[in-house]
């Protein structure tokens, strides 16, 4: 069976959709697990990373101790990005 070029992007772009999103949950519930409750901002500037970042945030969170270094770490990292 031939599947179409147009038919195997579109596969790939919702794989790749979906391993973005469960990053960003995976990331989410050990940031909370770490650091305790996230405030809504810190969340929702997790939800606008890209995957590229998600796995950088997954190496930084082995150094963070409070929410402050994550709140930093963002900033640091979306301000490259603007």
């Amino acid at each position: 069976m031939n599947l179409s070029p147009l038919y195997l992007e579109q596969i790939d772009i919702a794989t790749q959709k979906g391993r973005n999103e469960e990053g960003k949950s995976l990331m989410i519930r050990m940031l909370t697990r770490k650091l305790g409750k996230l405030d809504a901002d810190s969340i929702e500037l997790i939800n606008s990373l890209s995957l590229e970042s998600i796995e950088s945030l997954g190496d930084a969170l082995l150094d963070f101790n409070t929410t402050d270094d994550l709140t930093a770490w963002l900033d640091k990292s979306l301000s490259g990005i603007q």
